[in-house]
């Protein structure tokens, strides 16, 4: 039998630092690990998770967005350091891939103690923007007082205590815009559970729990709806998806290709769950139950399947495809196994406690799943699924682990450790786990992100400092009891270095060279103004016909990032960017163009060499384009509107 690769990362505590050792087996091994958090002060009361990670995503370009808390004074991720405002304040990072931080940026208020402030969530849209859902941001805090989203400050008038706020942060990190929805006094908690951005309509949609009517139209009933927006922040609609929810514990939300959406999360006794349109999730017998449901574009329900007693469903993972659905939780004392219908999932001898993993098709169709198991607690907080299909779960247990007959054992007496664990399909079984051993009691998974290459990105919290692969040293200890760290497992090539464009210009009367000085580009695409253009090619030449203004411009692309330069020859305005989005990208059979500006603009595709493949008009809103008839590569899609032009590079995955 083939052995599968099972590893142990290990956190060795001695004064304040931790050593890992990774025993490495394949290709793919941990490539990071920074960590990095706020202070606690002597004396102050201790939080158990005082500072954490709470969601991630990777955006198309390669880079880490994750959101979290931390607490007290001052903060330190990996180098990049300010002061917190209040005891404990929220955040949101972007990371390169190579594990550098490219900006941080804090929510929060002044309150003089720790506790009620949460992120919720995140999602992150092609673009490269982030939107982050938050909760209580300024508790505690006189009326006075405001509170800060990013380099923007809000009155306590505007977010009360148990208010709930949506913010866009561009991938720059500015602060965009910021929807507010203050408590309404009527004894409903209003709280935000989820957010994600659709593929199908380029539209985001926020999943939260009880508006108690501060939007026009919602009732003051403790529901559940769904709110979609638009990349601008204009509410477009909203929709109620259960009439109850005093029972719900969590709830996390995704979306299709299509523009379905999947709910997926836990309620407990003795509450049951009733969708809208009738369909009633029965009353856990004793405590908790975990449940699925699907929704069509309209938000009409389509199926739903609940599991047994005493079992959790933490998070919700989709596919590139949108045909396969996978859920993970479980936690707690469990000696029998999880039941769905007639599918079971049969807890490993003598083990007590387990993690699950279970996956559907879009239909409802249970395909598989699998569990690890404990000899003590532990939970599934997160899972993904790769391009190859591959479900990787991550969480927190203890004491003896085992990974279909694979065991390995955790710190004995320091509490639980982290561990992640991947899955491949039809079988579901394990292909590859780890485990971060460590001497503290508080040591998680909390968030798993995956990129286009694979790599998997880790997020937690952990007690103490780390040490990388080769135990060269990461960073050492904020304070508190834990500490947030991220960290890359896969493989080491990075291409995460933003491209630069640059360009120089010689001429002799209307013959000109440019030749580029850019940086981190992989292909180049250049404009020279007058309706000619050039697909690549370090050195330009071109021969205008006449002496007119012209603005000559390069655009430079990796698969990180682009950039564009113009110089103007004789004194004309530059390239300017137009209010529309494409999507998917990479693409396959389709291409999704959305005109967000007041009026039509053109469309161009370009190959590589430059050969004009397609000319289409773009009206206002979403427009659907065939790719079928062009064969996969590189091209470049040239939007224009008047004078405006925007450029985007475009990969065809067939």
């Amino acid at each position: 039998m083939r052995k599968r690769n099972i590893s142990v990362v290990v956190l060795l505590m001695s004064s304040l630092l931790f050593v890992v050792c990774i025993e490495r087996i394949h290709a793919q091994s941990l490539q990071w690990v920074q960590t990095g958090g706020g202070e606690i002060s002597t004396g102050s009361t201790l939080y158990t998770d005082d500072d954490k990670i709470f969601d991630m995503k990777v955006d198309n370009f390669g880079n880490l967005y994750s959101i979290g808390r931390t607490s007290k004074s001052t903060y330190n991720f990996n180098g990049v350091s300010g002061s917190v405002w209040g005891a404990q304040d929220m955040f949101v990072m972007k990371t390169r891939c190579d594990g550098s931080v490219a900006w941080v940026k804090f929510l929060g208020g002044r309150a003089s103690s720790a506790g009620g402030e949460y992120v919720n969530a995140l999602a992150v849209d092609n673009e490269g923007n982030a939107y982050v859902t938050a909760s209580d941001i300024i508790y505690g805090t006189h009326t006075s007082d405001s509170s800060r989203l990013g380099d923007s400050t809000i009155p306590y008038s505007v977010v009360r205590n148990d208010g709930m706020i949506v913010v866009k942060f561009d991938s720059g990190g500015r602060t965009n815009w910021y929807k507010t929805y203050p408590s309404t006094g009527l004894g409903v908690a209003d709280q935000p559970l989820d957010i994600t951005y659709s593929n199908a309509d380029g539209n985001i949609y926020l999943l939260a729990k009880s508006f108690g009517g501060c939007i026009p139209g919602t009732d003051t009933t403790d529901a559940i709806y769904v709110v979609k927006y638009n990349t601008s922040g204009s509410l477009l609609c909203f929709k109620k998806v259960f009439d109850n929810s005093p029972g719900i514990i969590n709830c996390k939300i995704v979306a299709d290709p299509q523009g379905h959406f999947y709910l997926a999360g836990t309620f407990d006794n003795p509450d049951s769950l009733i969708v809208t349109g009738g369909f009633v999730l029965p009353e856990p017998p004793i405590y908790d139950r975990g449940f699925i449901c699907k929704f069509d574009t309209g938000g009409v329900f389509k199926w739903a399947k609940y599991s047994n007693d005493l079992n959790a469903f933490d998070d919700i993972a989709i596919n590139n495809m949108g045909n396969i659905i996978a859920v993970c939780g479980g936690g707690g004392s469990r000696s029998h196994p999880l039941s769905i219908d007639t599918f079971n999932l049969i807890n490993p001898t003598g083990i007590s406690s387990t993690s699950i993993c279970v996956v559907f098709d879009s239909i409802g169709n249970i395909k598989g799943g699998n569990v690890v198991g404990a000899t003590s607690s532990q939970e599934a907080y997160a899972i993904v699924i790769d391009k190859n299909d591959h479900i990787t779960i991550g969480g927190d247990a203890g004491a003896h682990l085992s990974f279909d007959g694979d065991t390995m054992s955790t710190r004995s007496g320091d509490g639980n450790d982290a561990y992640f664990a991947t899955m491949s399909p039809p079988s579901y079984r394990f292909i590859n786990a780890q485990l971060l051993r460590g001497s503290g009691f508080y040591d998680g998974v909390n968030s798993i992100a995956v990129d286009g290459r694979n790599n998997l990105y880790l997020g937690g919290y952990i007690e103490g400092s780390l040490y990388q692969p080769g135990d060269t040293f990461a960073t050492g200890i904020r304070g508190g009891i834990t500490d947030i760290f991220i960290g890359k497992y896969g493989v080491a090539s990075c291409l995460c270095n933003d491209a630069s464009a640059s360009f120089t210009e010689s001429h002799t009367g209307h013959s000109f060279t440019y030749n580029s000085t850019s940086t981190n580009a992989d292909s180049l695409f250049w404009i020279f103004g007058d309706g000619a253009t050039q697909a690549g090619g370090a050195t330009a030449n071109h021969t205008y016909t006449t002496g007119t203004p012209h603005s000559v411009c390069l655009w430079a692309f990796n698969d990180c990032s682009k950039d564009s330069s113009c110089l103007v020859t004789t004194g004309i305005e530059g390239v300017s960017s137009l209010n529309v989005e494409i999507y998917p990208n990479p693409a396959s059979d389709f291409l999704q163009v959305n005109n967000q500006s007041d009026k039509n603009c053109a469309m161009d595709l370009i190959d590589l060499s430059g050969k004009l493949m397609l000319s289409s008009t773009i009206t206002q809103g979403l427009n659907n384009i065939s790719l079928r008839e062009f064969g996969s590569g590189i091209y470049f899609i040239r939007l224009s509107q008047g004078s405006d032009i925007q450029f985007e590079k475009l990969v065809i995955q067939h």
